[in-house]
């Protein structure tokens, strides 16, 4: 980390402070939840606002193409990317539309954006408020590539391949990684991202054998990634987080964790990452495993949901003590034969209590990445974590900012100047 100076945190006395504001315009006032829909017939995204009781009410529904696989969501919360990989169904072999919708702060949504860019994309992050990283997924080649989004055009800036088959990302703001996993050499390779420039520099790849990482998440404190073994395994290997050190990425030892369920897919943390929510492909079942503070090391709870067929789950996602899980299946089974999305509180034991019906998204096939949204967890400005931005957090920037703690880095870039300061007095002024 380099600092340039000190001075300008001069600029905080100078700067005029206002009060809290309420939340921006371009950002929903109340919890969101955005489904994705994979249909050749005509896809769409819609926008579920989560109720203070946990019940959930349709906003908005927006067509997306054909084939909509992954949403994300940027992290002020005012712009949702959805990504397709819809092959030839959308006329054009080599590459696949994606959208950008500006959020207002009802929720509702509005496309200001639709460009082809390669295919086939089945992963995306934010690394910034206006960079996102795209998966392009290839069977023997896939590409991230990173854009800038200023809100008239989409510029790529920088394009990384994992030499293999990658099907999620998962970014460590903080230390400023970008983990990749690829399941053909089970592996997950590590960049290092300047989120200023949208650059991608590689720093290692760390074996996950003998089993692959189909999905990565971090954990709520970011000091853990946890992949899912698919069909390599029925296990969730572990690794603790050491951006610089000897190991970047160093195996739990106990680990990996082995699960009851039938080939493990998708992660979610909840509860600030107490718990670790873990859905399964071929037994369709989402289990719930509490995870050790000290360790990291997962126990399974006990408690699960049996979603339907073998397939049907399409993504589960969390908000704080919620769980989200879509089934995107009308197989008829046993259990099912509905689609839609369902609604857990999730208890610290692990356990399960449904929230409202099963909800119908509105179109079929329900499938893609889930992006959820937490206005109360979006207020960057809050360094005390106290709810308020006050002089509390003047104060700890500017102690942070003096101290040479990339806490102040507010624009990602690695130092520590006026700009960061700038751009702290603007986030400050809009309110939390």
């Amino acid at each position: 980390m380099m600092k340039r100076s000190n001075t300008a945190c001069a600029a905080i006395a100078a700067a005029p402070l206002a009060g809290v504001a309420s939340v921006c315009d371009a950002q929903a006032d109340d919890p969101m939840v955005f489904v994705a829909h994979a249909y050749a017939q005509g896809a769409t995204v819609a926008a579920f606002r989560v109720q203070g009781d946990g019940t959930l009410e349709l906003v908005d529904e927006q067509p997306t193409g054909v084939w909509s696989y992954v949403s994300a969501l940027s992290p002020d919360g005012s712009t949702l990317m959805v990504g397709n990989a819809a092959g030839t169904s959308d006329g054009d072999a080599l590459n696949d539309e994606m959208f950008l919708f500006e959020v207002a702060s009802d929720g509702s949504l509005t496309q200001v954006h639709r460009q082809f860019i390669p295919k086939s994309q089945l992963a995306a992050t934010w690394l910034a408020d206006d960079v996102i990283a795209v998966m392009n997924t290839d069977l023997g080649n896939s590409i991230i590539y990173t854009y800038r989004w200023d809100g008239d055009a989409l510029v790529q800036l920088d394009a990384q391949s994992t030499f293999g088959f990658t099907t999620s990302l998962a970014y460590h703001a903080p230390s400023r990684r970008l983990y990749a996993p690829d399941s053909n050499t089970d592996s997950i390779w590590v960049f290092e991202v300047d989120a200023a420039t949208g650059d991608l520099d590689f720093v290692t790849v760390a074996s996950t054998a003998p089993y692959f990482a189909l999905d990565v998440q971090l954990n709520g404190t970011g000091g853990r990634l946890y992949g899912a073994a698919g069909i390599s395994g029925d296990v969730v290997a572990g690794f603790a987080l050491d951006p610089g050190g000897v190991d970047e990425l160093a195996p739990l030892p106990a680990g990996p964790y082995a699960s009851p369920g039938d080939s493990p897919a998708y992660l979610a943390f909840v509860r600030g990452g107490d718990v670790l929510a873990v859905g399964h492909g071929r037994d369709a079942t989402v289990r719930t495993f509490l995870v050790d503070p000290e360790s990291g090391d997962l126990a399974y709870s006990g408690h699960v949901f049996d979603v339907g067929s073998q397939g049907s789950i399409g993504d589960i996602a969390s908000l704080g003590d919620l769980l989200f899980v879509t089934d995107d299946s009308s197989v008829s089974d046993s259990v099912n034969d509905a689609i839609g999305m369902y609604c857990f509180r999730i208890g610290a034991d692990g356990s399960f209590t449904q929230i409202g019906p099963l909800y119908d998204t509105g179109n079929r096939r329900p499938e893609a990445r889930l992006a959820v949204w937490d206005p109360a967890g979006a207020c960057r400005v809050d360094l005390n974590d106290d709810g308020a931005a006050d002089f509390f957090d003047v104060s700890a920037f500017l102690a942070a900012f003096n101290a040479g703690d990339l806490a102040a880095d507010f624009n990602g870039d690695g130092l520590l100047d006026f700009f960061d300061v700038s751009q702290f007095l603007a986030l400050f002024n809009a309110g939390c």
